[in-house]
């Protein structure tokens, strides 16, 4: 009896020592959450203007072209409707995915380059940073990140291009203005406002598409 308890005693107290002798590692778990760019592509975007040439990230670069093919015209049309942020952020996020795929479509058909030019992905930006509308572009971008639009019926799923358009004058010049291929900015935003999620948006205007996270290894 008394070598059973003293067993006992051994297997209850020990631990508790231990716990209180042998301090267990703190991990930083900050690092760990805000690690979220799992996404690393090997060549830089490149933007010049009067003031010179900047090299920005691929996903860095994304929320500034949303940010430049939206207008605030268009956007407080979505204040008229049943949570306008939330249908916002569906549109502004199929904007993500359709510039991210242009850049990876560019970077891919030029042979992978280092660098690649912003004007090279169709979108002439004159005035890419509107502070007022970069946060909720940003966010878009994050929570797309990574994903592009690939082709559902190739066996490699390519990466492919996403032409897009506009019919009103705003602050962009787009190649292929007009010409009713693509996604269209106008019916993209009629189409969230009447509650489309981004990937219902995107299948209306490229068919046999399916949405891809991106890596290139």
């Amino acid at each position: 009896m008394k070598k059973l308890l003293k067993i006992l005693i051994f297997i209850i107290v020990v631990p508790i020592i231990a716990s209180i002798i042998i301090k267990p590692e703190l991990t930083d778990k900050s690092d760990e959450e805000n690690d979220t760019d799992v996404i690393s592509l090997p060549f830089s975007v490149i933007i010049e203007d009067d003031k010179g040439a900047y090299e920005y990230t691929p996903e860095a670069i994304i929320p500034y072209m949303v940010n430049a093919l939206t207008s605030w015209e268009l956007l407080s049309e979505f204040e008229d409707t049943v949570n306008p942020a939330a249908k916002r952020q569906e549109y502004l996020k199929a904007l993500s995915i359709v510039c991210r795929s242009n850049l990876i479509y560019i970077w891919e058909q030029q042979g992978r380059p280092e660098r690649i030019d912003i004007c090279e992905s169709g979108l002439h930006i004159k005035n890419y940073d509107d502070a007022q509308k970069f946060d909720e572009a940003e966010s878009a971008a994050e929570a797309t990140l990574g994903a592009v639009i690939t082709n559902a019926d190739s066996e490699k799923g390519a990466v492919i291009a996403a032409p897009f358009y506009t019919t009103k004058d705003w602050d962009i010049t787009l190649g292929i203005a007009g010409k009713g291929d693509g996604l269209s900015l106008n019916y993209a935003a009629l189409l969230a406002k009447e509650g489309k999620d981004f990937y219902s948006i995107l299948n209306y205007f490229y068919k046999n598409m399916q949405i891809t996270i991106f890596d290139v290894n």
